[in-house]
């Protein structure tokens, strides 16, 4: 349960993405065009609809380094010929036991790293097979009068990226 004060007490969504920068940075994971790590996704919705509209209204660019991903839910059902399911399922088929609470952030995001390796421990290549559609989403803005859809910006599209280190995983 998440508590009315710990929202308040909250860093705001800049100072998050800041630190979530911070630390990429860090670990020099952001330092070239060359991709040094992922982030491994339980679908494409925090990514491809939360995170975008989330920059939209804070007039943030998006970031470029979350522009692609890697959808465990696809890469499983794919690898293993099944149909699409959840984090439980793919566990669950695994002969792996739900760990931490459902839609916590942390214990999904622990949960879609044990899929992520199963799904290596079995041979599959994980590549990055989602992103940011081509598309600009529209946008209505609540607090202008006249309720004008807008465009989010793109950034020119980058240089297909290579994976060759780190995995981060971000729940759905």
């Amino acid at each position: 349960m998440i508590l009315k004060r710990q929202v308040d007490n909250a860093p705001t969504f800049p100072e998050v993405l800041r630190n979530v920068e911070t630390w990429l940075n860090e670990r020099n994971l952001l330092s070239s065009n060359k991709r040094k790590c992922a982030f491994a996704t339980d679908g494409p919705w925090d990514f491809a609809k939360f995170l975008r509209m989330q920059c939209h209204f804070n007039s943030i660019s998006y970031p470029r380094w979350a522009k692609k991903w890697i959808n465990i839910r696809k890469e499983f059902a794919n690898f293993y010929s099944v149909q699409r399911c959840g984090i439980g399922k793919m566990l669950e088929s695994l002969g792996l036991i739900f760990d931490g609470r459902h839609h916590s952030g942390l214990d999904d995001s622990i949960n879609i790293a044990r899929i992520a390796l199963e799904l290596i421990k079995d041979g599959c290549v994980l590549l990055l097979n989602d992103g940011i559609r081509a598309s600009n989403p529209k946008f209505i803005d609540l607090n202008i009068s006249n309720g004008e859809i807008q465009d989010l910006d793109e950034e020119e599209e980058e240089e297909e990226p290579k994976l060759n280190d780190s995995l981060v995983v971000l729940d759905e």
